[in-house]
């Protein structure tokens, strides 16, 4: 077990929060009350789409301006083992790695259990 997934199981144990999802829903929920409010419905869920397509486009520039991680298939396949077990709550049953370019790793995670 990788210090990815001992951290990922300790945090889920201790009842640690692994993903901020409530804020962001009552954050989005006040947005579109009061888009709808002052523009109505039709014209809030266009204004809500043009804002969401424009802080996508902005979250992926910020995104390809990071530094690439090392190219390391332990590091990966741990850190993929950790994100699985935090959104799953258990590991994934099947892995398989393949390598098609030189440095350039794919990682396939299946879980057998999953409906």
């Amino acid at each position: 077990m990788s210090l990815f997934e001992f951290t990922a199981r300790l945090r889920k144990r201790l009842k640690e929060e692994t993903a901020s999802t409530l804020t962001m829903r009552y954050l989005n929920f006040h947005l579109m009350s009061v888009l709808a409010a002052e523009r109505g419905q039709e014209k809030a869920a266009i204004e809500a789409f043009r804002l969401g397509f424009e802080a996508g486009i902005s979250a992926m520039t910020e995104l390809v301006r990071l530094e690439p991680m090392t190219a390391s298939l332990k590091m990966g396949k741990a850190l993929a083992r950790a994100a699985w077990y935090l959104f799953s709550v258990k590991f994934p049953t099947k892995a398989e790695a393949y390598e098609p370019k030189p440095g350039h790793y794919l990682l396939i995670y299946e879980d057998e259990d999953c409906p």
